[in-house]
């Protein structure tokens, strides 16, 4: 059986407030700097994650 992590009755779970380098949104420097820590050998394709979180984040600011 599992059971909740918050298992606090009568409590209202919060959440984490935005760390700071995100209130700036300045994603395309976060995503980047992610895609960048990669493990060489990993198969990760952090790279091909980055150039689609762009394209994603550029078609939402032409919207």
């Amino acid at each position: 059986m599992i059971l909740p992590v918050n298992n606090n009755p009568g409590r209202i779970p919060t959440l984490a407030p935005e760390t700071p380098a995100a209130t700036g949104k300045d994603y395309s420097a976060i995503w980047q700097a992610w895609a960048k820590e990669a493990t060489a050998g990993s198969h990760e394709l952090r790279e091909i994650a980055f150039e689609r979180l762009q394209a994603c984040l550029t078609k939402q600011e032409c919207s």
